[in-house]
């Protein structure tokens, strides 16, 4: 008998996306079981069993169960290595001892951010597991933080100096209001969260700014692909409108610096949501400023630990990566 998700599958295979959308509301699958049932579906090792062993395995490691199957990653890549590893849930109410119990040296995170109920989860219980457990995760939990929130990216890059479009982020009404009167339009309105330009409008008036304003000052606004319930709202976040301008995703692995170049689909407005990318070499200016980002959380730990010396017993030494080379051509 074919089950209900997989029912919605196939429909979803003939049906427009615009429809699905408007279906989406009224169909009785709670919060977003069916993208997870879709997403599932790509996942390769869904039916393996949560517990893998290697004999000789030099270390256990936990991945956290995301809830639209990103984790699969972690897994394949334990498997290709030869290291043990289980697959943890901390949705649960009992997670806390899930994770205590699980004997596992490390952590690797995917957090889920179909929600933001999900996401706010993951934020409270990873800095919970690394800051009050002391468990190791991976990545951070100030980079899980910094994840798919473009609120805190903007703090994050006005603290450290990092070059990036002029952003403004209001909570007050009034306020946003009077910067939409006078700002230089187009502007570029985008969701706090959301990804592939699903929240991102060029404003080209002053009407439609303000409307705007009221709008996620009042009843807010859903992102395309969002759960009908999750609704942004109380805040605004303005970026400067930058044309003509190139995309680049950098990356570090150890001493590793890449990049590639994202591109427009036709007749696109975004970079961001397209499936067409470029590899090249990138700029040399990229490669130093992702080198000088790279370091900034040892940067600032060692400032933090040099600022409390002699105020009382001295701070642990965390032990740091032996530094990487900064790129060279």
């Amino acid at each position: 008998m074919v089950n209900k998700y997989e029912l919605l599958n196939r429909l979803a295979r003939i049906t427009p996306a615009s429809v699905r959308g408007f279906a989406k509301r009224f169909i009785a699958v709670p919060g977003t079981e069916f993208d997870e049932y879709r997403l599932s579906q790509r996942n390769p090792y869904r039916d393996a069993d949560p517990v893998y062993r290697v004999e000789g395995s030099p270390v256990t490691l936990g991945i956290i169960q995301e809830r639209q199957h990103y984790h699969h990653s972690y897994i394949g890549a334990c498997r290709d290595l030869g290291i043990s590893y289980k697959l943890l849930d901390i949705f649960r109410s009992d997670w806390i001892s899930v994770i205590e119990q699980s004997g596992c040296d490390a952590f690797l995170v995917w957090p889920s951010v179909g929600t933001t109920v999900w996401k706010q989860m993951f934020d409270d219980r990873l800095r919970c597991m690394e800051e009050d457990l002391g468990k190791i995760i991976y990545p951070t939990g100030k980079e899980t933080w910094l994840y798919e929130n473009k609120r805190r990216a903007h703090n994050w890059f006005e603290a450290h100096k990092i070059p990036h479009p002029r952003t403004w982020v209001f909570y007050d009404r009034k306020e946003a209001l009077e910067f939409a009167e006078h700002t230089e339009l187009p502007i570029i309105f985008k969701a706090s969260h959301g990804g592939t330009a699903s929240g991102v409008r060029i404003l080209r008036t002053r009407s439609q700014a303000k409307r705007l304003v009221r709008k996620m000052f009042a009843g807010g606004m859903i992102p395309r692909g969002y759960h009908p319930q999750d609704r942004q709202r109380g805040s605004i976040y303005f970026q400067e409108y930058l044309p003509n301008v190139k995309e680049w995703r950098m990356a570090r692995i150890g001493d590793s610096y890449f990049g590639y170049r994202k591109e427009k689909d036709a007749g696109a407005d975004f970079h961001s949501g397209s499936h067409a990318w470029s590899w090249l070499d990138p700029p040399r200016p990229l490669l130093n400023m992702l080198s000088a980002a790279a370091w900034l959380p040892l940067e600032a730990r060692r400032r933090r630990a040099s600022s409390t010396r002699g105020t009382g017993p001295s701070p642990a030494r965390a032990r740091s990566p032996s530094r990487s080379r900064t790129p060279t051509s």
